[in-house]
């Protein structure tokens, strides 16, 4: 009995270590390889979305900056659109001041000059334009020395009185004679001689910097064309604030009078001082104007001979210095003028820069444009 038993336990581990077998044998059951290939097939299948998702996103990415930057663009676009606009805008009010100044002569039937008392001299304040802001100024270019002025078209000639009241100006700014002596140089179209006939090294001066150029030899195009000549540096250009010094473009133009002459009405202090000493050696000349043009403006040469601004011809003093007359010198009146139109919209900002031609005797008609320049 007892063996039966024992035979009985013996025969159910027996069956329960086969049945055990038969799931999991010892090298692994088909069931088994089945579940692992289906596990790796689902990791690879995460692994692939995982890398479309990034993918995509990469995608939505750029193509949101490609959108906001061609949208910056766009705008930034039509930002300058309206501040050209508004530029142009500008310009457009500032010759209408001119033209309305000159109809106001005509109908009131007196004679002719300008001044900055006149409306023009005020320009545009700033005032909106569609969705910019405009503004104008307006310069008398009469009331400046005339750099091409200094000589005649062929070199031979030199307006003395001009070129000393130029040597005096720079000189007040610290710079010696030589600068001018090198302005002449620059504009002879005899060559490189000091503007008196005098051969010298000026143009071998150009040809030896680290980027070589030859001078003009002809009349300057603008101002700032002085940047190029010796000796002309930007501290002397663009002047000392701290001494109240204007920079060169509001003293020096190459649209001015032909024969030179300057109008009192207009002209800045410095310019008046440096010229009365040039005519003869009175520095109160740019007193008396300041004075007299405060309480009214000159009207005609007879105002200018009746409060003080004449004075007879004195006889020379060194280079330049004193012997002439006034007469030929200074005027009341001006025919060319400088707008300086500005349009601002958002970040944008252009301006643009006209010299204007005014004819009185050809009436409202009489203005043209010389001069066009943009700037952005």
């Amino acid at each position: 009995m007892a063996k039966a038993k024992q035979s009985s336990w013996r025969h159910r581990i027996a069956r329960v270590f086969a049945r055990r077998s038969a799931v999991t044998p010892p090298g692994g059951s088909e069931c088994g390889k089945a579940k692992t290939g289906l596990r790796n097939e689902r990791g690879v299948a995460l692994m692939l979305a995982l890398l479309f998702v990034v993918l995509l996103t990469a995608l939505v990415v750029e193509y949101m900056y490609e959108s906001n930057v061609d949208a910056a663009f766009v705008q930034g676009y039509a930002s300058e659109v309206e501040a050209y606009v508004a530029a142009r805008s500008a310009i457009a009010n500032g010759i209408a001041l001119l033209e309305a100044d000159l109809l106001q002569a005509y109908e009131a039937g007196g004679e002719l000059f300008d001044s900055l008392h006149d409306p023009w001299a005020y320009g545009v304040q700033f005032q909106p334009m569609n969705n910019a802001i405009m503004q104008c100024r307006i310069e008398d270019e009469y009331g400046k020395i005339n750099l091409n002025a200094l000589m005649s078209p062929d070199g031979e000639e030199h307006n003395e009185i001009l070129v000393h009241a130029l040597e005096i100006l720079f000189r007040m700014r610290g710079a010696d004679d030589d600068v001018v002596d090198a302005i002449l140089e620059w504009m002879d179209p005899r060559g490189a001689t000091n503007g008196r006939g005098q051969g010298n090294s000026g143009d071998s001066y150009y040809q030896g910097l680290d980027i070589p150029y030859g001078s003009k030899q002809a009349p300057m195009d603008s101002v700032e064309e002085l940047l190029l000549v010796r000796g002309v540096t930007p501290e002397l250009f663009y002047g000392d604030p701290e001494e109240e010094q204007q920079p060169l473009p509001r003293l020096l133009t190459v649209n001015g009078h032909p024969q030179g002459q300057i109008n009192v009405n207009t002209a800045a202090f410095e310019t008046l001082e440096a010229l009365g000493e040039a005519l003869d050696g009175r520095l109160a000349l740019a007193d008396v104007v300041m004075r007299e043009r405060e309480s009214a403006p000159f009207q005609d040469r007879d105002d200018l001979e009746n409060r003080g601004v004449y004075s007879p011809p004195r006889s020379r003093r060194g280079r330049g210095g004193g012997g002439g007359d006034t007469r030929h010198y200074v005027t009341t009146q001006s025919s060319m003028f400088r707008l300086i139109g500005d349009g601002m919209m958002d970040n944008a900002a252009t301006r643009i820069e006209a010299h204007v031609w005014r004819d009185a005797d050809a009436g409202a008609g009489g203005l043209r444009i010389l001069d066009w320049r943009v700037t952005r």
